[in-house]
């Protein structure tokens, strides 16, 4: 078995080679399997894969393992696509990036009238950040009401606010100017030209062996996101902006079309890469199109961009000066595999760099506590916990989180059990006993209920209160029948 100090006894050198690089990055994939990695990698230096593998299972049932040809959730890398596509559109003379939305809406409100298509590139239009869940359908002008009767969070373009809205919009505005639809055109402008056959909504015939089961906290399978699209169809409140499906080998494509300006010109390539806003002062990185810009401590040049949502994560690094691209995707949705790449391609550019190991996932533990004992055996949890990970359940949302996922499932009847220990343990947070509430509430308990919901208002802080609509909402009706 490969262990992370066999690493340190790989022949290091200022510039390590490609087989260095791939036994260094294939060592620590694999040792990181038990604690719970689960995806695919791919990264390639000056036109060469030095590693395109996949690890752990796409399906976990099935023991159906990740490869290179797994269709991953893509999440908010789409952005770098519809950003890519609108560029398209400028070359075609089908419109400006100066141009303001009252070219394209009518009776749009004055405030929001002027915000032009550069803004919402760069996410400096002041829209707000989201609209509505992923998978809540919405036809395209009760999207488009319900997005301008908002309050801008900013003046157009004074600064920055990240705005899945404002990519929908610009997926509206594709739509309305090509006069096809959205994947459409991407599949005849992007995806065709690229060589691209595994990456969309509905478009392409995957092979449904081949796509992966996401699974939200690492553990919790929640299937596919291709297969809610094909059941109840793409809403507006994510198309344009997140949710594109593809696999490792087609986003090397992607890359490849880009670095050789395949798609678009070079011209419009680099209006992707420029530095238009600061993004993270923390980092000191701006935001481009649908990229993010920052410097790597060689003083080099790195775009980059990532997207999650419940069960799938990813991250697309391109080192421009160096010519090296990195392709991660996850299946599992936890903080632990988030941010990963930027830990693993350290060993990309320096073998003594060694990557933090991946932390065991906290809430795929308790799952497998529960899974294996019944709720006479919850007093063993904690010291358990305490022996696996050195320290006491300290955080709030652990527990809160596997109890209320429980509902619906075979662990049912550890649901209750878990919440109580949650509140026993954090009595003063109100939103413990909203969710307690919530569960007495789904399982038939309202006196129960009732206590649970008084308990989290009484609890209400001075500030803003993210649960106590929830729990007067259903206090009322619980006392009202």
């Amino acid at each position: 078995m490969v262990t992370l100090g066999c690493l340190s006894h790989l022949q290091a050198q200022q510039s390590p080679s490609n087989a260095q690089i791939k036994t260094a990055l294939d060592s620590y994939f694999n040792i990181n399997i038990p604690n719970g990695f689960a995806g695919a990698v791919l990264v390639a230096k000056k036109g060469e894969i030095l590693l395109s593998k996949g690890y752990g299972y796409a399906n976990v049932s099935d023991k159906t393992p990740n490869t290179s040809n797994t269709v991953f959730d893509i999440g908010s890398n789409t952005k770098q696509i519809t950003a890519t596509a609108i560029l398209k559109l400028v070359e075609l003379q089908k419109l400006k990036l100066t141009d303001p939305l009252k070219a394209f809406f009518k009776d749009i409100p004055n405030d929001k009238a002027n915000i032009t298509i550069h803004q919402l590139l760069s996410h400096t239009s002041g829209l707000q950040t989201y609209s509505g869940s992923d998978f809540d359908m919405i036809a395209k002008a009760d999207f488009l009401n319900q997005v301008f009767a908002y309050k801008l969070l900013s003046t157009p373009g004074s600064s920055y606010h990240y705005s899945n809205v404002g990519f929908s919009v610009l997926a509206i505005i594709l739509e309305q100017v090509s006069g096809q639809d959205y994947e459409a055109f991407l599949n005849q402008y992007l995806f065709q030209p690229a060589g691209m056959k595994e990456t969309g909504y509905l478009l392409p015939v995957w092979n449904t062996d081949l796509i992966a089961h996401g699974y939200r906290r690492g553990y919790q399978d929640i299937g596919n996101t291709i297969t809610r699209y094909k059941d109840i169809g793409l809403s507006w409140h994510l198309k344009g902006n997140g949710g594109l499906n593809s696999t490792l080998n087609d986003l090397y494509k992607w890359y490849e079309a880009l670095k050789n300006n395949t798609l678009i010109s070079e011209t419009s390539k680099q209006q992707l890469f420029e530095p238009y806003i600061l993004e993270s002062k923390t980092y000191n990185s701006y935001y481009g199109y649908g990229w993010s810009i920052s410097e790597t401590p060689r003083k080099t040049k790195v775009v980059s961009h990532s997207g999650a949502n419940p069960a799938f994560y990813s991250d697309i690094l391109y080192f421009v000066d160096e010519d090296v691209f990195v392709m991660y995707c996850a299946n599992k949705r936890v903080p632990e595999l988030e941010y990963l790449a930027w830990e693993f391609q350290k060993l990309i550019f320096d073998l003594n760099d060694t990557p933090k190991p991946v932390a065991k996932n906290k809430y795929a533990y308790i799952h497998n506590f529960i899974k294996s004992n019944t709720p006479e055996n919850l007093s063993k949890l904690q010291d358990n916990f305490k022996q696996e990970f050195g320290t006491e359940i300290k955080d709030v949302n652990l527990l809160n989180r596997v109890g209320y996922y429980s509902l619906g499932t075979d662990l049912e009847h550890w649901v209750i059990p878990l919440l109580k220990l949650n509140v026993d343990l954090f009595p003063a947070d109100g939103n413990l006993w909203d969710t307690l509430g919530e569960a007495h509430y789904e399982l038939s308990q309202p006196k129960k209920a009732i206590e649970a919901f008084k308990k989290a208002l009484s609890l209400k802080p001075e500030t803003e209160c993210g649960w106590c609509e929830n729990s007067q909402k259903k206090l009322n009706m619980l006392l009202q029948n």
